[in-house]
Order: structure tokens, then C-alpha cells, then sequence
């Protein structure tokens, strides 16, 4: 099939629609099925709750976990192929689990859901920053984040937008995924003939860099953790939430996460609010988890309350990552970042994943909750190591 597809030689430029396109149906695809489907079959008694945590153990893991070997299987294989093969084994997943109900199927599709979803993911990025980059050199755009901002916005349009879905009647819901499976195919297909002319560019050579980079591991450290704590929307809080759960497996949490990142993301752009990134602004963030992870503990059922935890949970997930992220990008070693990255998504696998898993294997949510509450802790003491060691904002290398 790879072979018949014909490549189209455009300029990144005329590529970044239809990489957006594709990518907001990918996360669309991805949401609407692993967000909605577990929590079907657990009101329809197929599924445990602790089971969905399973499921979203594996997926998270591997989606998490897996760009790290495409990195450098991207070195001898062109990185269109992977995508293409990524696309096609991850949507094919995800079609095939809205029809089975067996908690075993159901964890063997997502296994190839979450390597299919890591290579479509991570490829369409590496397309992203490279039409980013040639934008910024040709002058169009003055801001190398204008294609990364976009990006996230187009995520959190689409976890608005995927757990709603499971207020369908069963027959459109599943009408609608089929034509969300085709319509992505069918961009995904595009999108090989449009980076199949990319140029590769030369590639930068990495020096041996032997020195450890402390700094980095601290970082690595409070990613996790945020990874951990912002993790408990996928199955934990569903378990708290007797109304919309009991009626039609609606994550309402996530939806409202999503909205309330779109508006931070607005609202810290008009105001230019966190703008520098700092040890400080990151510990206010995991300061803002904490709280919502205690009132989550609490066991309170007040929906105000809750509603109030689920903001200062967004709050603190859309500082603390968007710092972290920066803080590891200003390193002493520029041949470490596209490693860095990598190693940065890792976190999530074991933050993201390792709390699901967790869940899974001790059925209790108070338990899941008291953990993800003393990672937060451990995550936040080393950012204030480096507030006691003097840190200071160090401009990003080119």
C-alpha cells in the first residue's frame, strides 16, 4: 500500500493545515474511543473499574513510552513509513474495540493501540516542528511556539469534545467512530504524500557529553509526578462521580479539564502571566495538584468542591508541564534535547501509566489517591533543591 502512494513534493508550508487536520482527528479518534468506551462497558458490568485503570496502564505506557524507539528507528526508516504504518495499526485498534466487550481483547487491542498511537503521534510532532522551524527561518512567523501552541489547543478541542460522545445512542456512536476511522485514514494518507517530499536536512552531529546533568534529573523527577497526579481524570475521578458515571459513562472530568486549559491558555497569553520558567512557577503548579489531590482524598462529594479540585488540577498540570518542559530545554547540553524529550515522554509512561496500573492493582481509589499525593511530595522536593542551590534561568541554546 506504501509503495502505491505517490509523493507530493510541497513545501513544509503547504503541509501545516493538513498536518493540524490530521492530528486533531487522530486525538479525536484516540479520545473518543479510549475515553468512552472503557467507561460504557463498565456501567453495562463487562468491566471493572480497576480494569479500566489496566487498560489505560497499557495504552498510556506504551503510547508514552514507545517514541523514544522511533526516534531512532526514524534514523534508517523514513519517518512518512512510520507514520503511515502507525496510523493504520492504531486506527484499526481502536475501530476494532468498540465491538467487543471481553476485558481481554479489549487489553490485547490496547497494546497495538498505544504503539500504533506513539508512532502517529510522535511522527506527526517531529512534521510539526520541522514546518515550525522553517517557518521561523523564512520569516513568516517571529515565535518558534505559534505551531506547539496551536497543537494544544487542538488536543484540548478534542478532550472537550471525545467524552461527550458517550451520550450517543449506541448505533451512532458507533456510526460516528467508523467515520472518524475513515476520515482519518483518508488525511492520514495525505499527509505521507505531503512529507514524503520533506527534505531530511542535515542532521546535527551530537558531541559525547559525559558530564551528568543533576539539573535534568530534578526536572525529570517533578515531571513524573505531575504525570502522576494529573493522570487520576482517566479512571480515578470517573469512580468518584456516581451521576454521570451511573447513567451513561460520561467523563465529564475530562472535558472540563480540557476547557479550563483552553482558557488558561488565553487568559496567560493576554496577561503574560508565567512567562518566565523557573523552579518557582513549577512548584506552584505541583502546589495547586496537591490541594486538588487532597480535597479528592478527602472523599467529599460536594460538587462545588469537586469542581473547584478538578480547576486547581488543570491549573496546576497546565503550569507545572509547560515550565518543566522549558526549565529542560535550558541545558548546558544541546545535543542532549531531542533525548531529553524522549526521556520527558518516558516520565509519562511511568507517571501517567504506572498510576493507572497501580489502581488497577489495588482496587481502591483512597489508596491509588494517598500514593499519587506522596509522589506529588517527592516530585516537588527536588525543585527545592534547586531553589536552595542558587538555580537561575538559564536562556534556552539554540
Amino acid at each position: 500500500m506504501i509503495a502505491s502512494i505517490k509523493p507530493t513534493n510541497l513545501p513544509a508550508g503547504s503541509a501545516l493545515l493538513p498536518l493540524f487536520v490530521t492530528h486533531w482527528l487522530e486525538r479525536l479518534l484516540f479520545l473518543s474511543v479510549s475515553i468512552v468506551w472503557p467507561l460504557k462497558l463498565v456501567v453495562q458490568g463487562h468491566l471493572t473499574t480497576p480494569q479500566a485503570g489496566l487498560f489505560y496502564f497499557i495504552l498510556f505506557s506504551l503510547f508514552r513510552a514507545s517514541p523514544i524507539l522511533y526516534a531512532y528507528l526514524a534514523k534508517t526508516v523514513a519517518r512518512e513509513k512510520i507514520f503511515l504504518c502507525g496510523a493504520v495499526i492504531e486506527s484499526c485498534a481502536f475501530l476494532g474495540m468498540i465491538f467487543i466487550q471481553s476485558p481481554l481483547l479489549l487489553m490485547a487491542l490496547a497494546i497495538f493501540a498505544g504503539i500504533g498511537g506513539g508512532a502517529t503521534s510522535s511522527m506527526l510532532l517531529s512534521f510539526l516542528e520541522e514546518v515550525d522551524k522553517r517557518a521561523v527561518s523564512s520569516g513568516t512567523t517571529k515565535s518558534s511556539h505559534q505551531v506547539f501552541n496551536t497543537h494544544l489547543l487542538l488536543i484540548n478541542l478534542a478532550a472537550v469534545i471525545a467524552p461527550l460522545l458517550a451520550i450517543l445512542a449506541p448505533a451512532h456512536y458507533i456510526a460516528s467512530i467508523m467515520v472518524l476511522f475513515a476520515a482519518f485514514l483518508f488525511s492520514a494518507r495525505h499527509i505521507f504524500r505531503l512529507t514524503a517530499g520533506f527534505d531530511r536536512g542535515s542532521e546535527v552531529e551530537e558531541r559525547k557529553e559525559r558530564a551528568i546533568d543533576g539539573k535534568f534529573l530534578s526536572e525529570w523527577l517533578a515531571c513524573l509526578s505531575v504525570w502522576a497526579g494529573c493522570s487520576v481524570v482517566y479512571a480515578i475521578l470517573p469512580s468518584l462521580d456516581a451521576h454521570f458515571l451511573a447513567t451513561e459513562g460520561v467523563n465529564f472530568w475530562l472535558s472540563f479539564d480540557a476547557i479550563i486549559v483552553t482558557l488558561l491558555f488565553f487568559a496567560m497569553k493576554r496577561y503574560d502571566l508565567f512567562s518566565e520558567n523557573t523552579p518557582t512557577n513549577a512548584l506552584k503548579g505541583l502546589a495547586a495538584i496537591f490541594i486538588a489531590l487532597l480535597i479528592f482524598y478527602s472523599g467529599t462529594r460536594y460538587f462545588p468542591l469537586l469542581v473547584v479540585a478538578i480547576s486547581l488540577l488543570s491549573f496546576g498540570g497546565y503550569v507545572a508541564f509547560g515550565q518543566l518542559y522549558g526549565l529542560a530545554m535550558a541545558t548546558h547540553f544541546p545535543a542532549r534535547k531531542t533525548f531529553y524529550l524522549s526521556l520527558l515522554s518516558m516520565s509519562g509512561a511511568i507517571g501517567e501509566g504506572g498510576v493507572q496500573g497501580l489502581f488497577w492493582l489495588t482496587g481502591s481509589t483512597q489508596l491509588t489517591l494517598f500514593i499519587v499525593l506522596l509522589l506529588v511530595v517527592a516530585g516537588m522536593c527536588p525543585l527545592l533543591l534547586l531553589l536552595l542551590k542558587g538555580y537561575k534561568t538559564r536562556p534556552v541554546k539554540p
